[in-house]
């Protein structure tokens, strides 16, 4: 009933249960094709959904520099973001599931919405600094002789959208509430 009258905080659960799906599909592709040491043609494609751990993330990921000075065969050691990015968006669709079950939370609608503005910023930013790294990858694999090309995929779109209807649902409950007080 409440997501038929579009409630803010039933807004904020499903978008979570989105968000949560859609870390697990692609959120970045590439494919690079050169020469090897021994002049035969090479190539490689991959993508990575957001709990792959090897990746040039915002928060746990390598630097492009780092990678390009690591030894031939290696990557630097990095991790997911979703060890944050989940229990930020877990916070947001908790309380408000909570609050919607009886349990009485001071500041409820302040706590949702500081914590899915979080998640949503994050989640802009993420896709800012993966497609600067994605460029900045390419531009060094091209000086190298390398063809490179890389995107970010339908699944951090997705996220991104998601965080951000969480924001909307929470925003749109907090509205609501200082509407009925006043």
């Amino acid at each position: 009933a409440d997501l038929k009258k579009f409630d803010g905080f039933a807004l904020v659960v499903v978008a979570a249960v989105v968000f949560f799906a859609a870390s697990f599909l692609s959120w970045t592709s590439a494919s690079v094709a050169g020469i090897d040491a021994t002049g035969a043609q090479v190539s490689q494609s991959e993508s990575s959904n957001a709990w792959e751990s090897n990746g040039a993330w915002l928060i746990r990921g390598w630097a492009i520099s780092d990678l390009v000075s690591a030894p031939p065969g290696t990557t630097p050691d990095s991790g997911s973001d979703m060890v944050i990015l989940l229990p930020i968006a877990l916070v947001a669709a908790g309380v408000a599931a909570a609050s919607r079950l009886g349990k009485r939370i001071t500041n409820v609608n302040e706590i949702v919405l500081g914590a899915s503005g979080v998640l949503a910023l994050l989640m802009v930013a993420q896709a800012v600094h993966l497609s600067g790294a994605i460029d900045e990858l390419g531009d060094i694999l091209q000086q190298r002789g390398a063809t490179f090309s890389g995107n970010l995929d339908m699944g951090l779109y997705l996220a991104i959208v998601a965080s951000l209807v969480m924001t909307g649902g929470a925003l749109k409950t907090l509205l609501a509430a200082r509407r009925a007080v006043a």
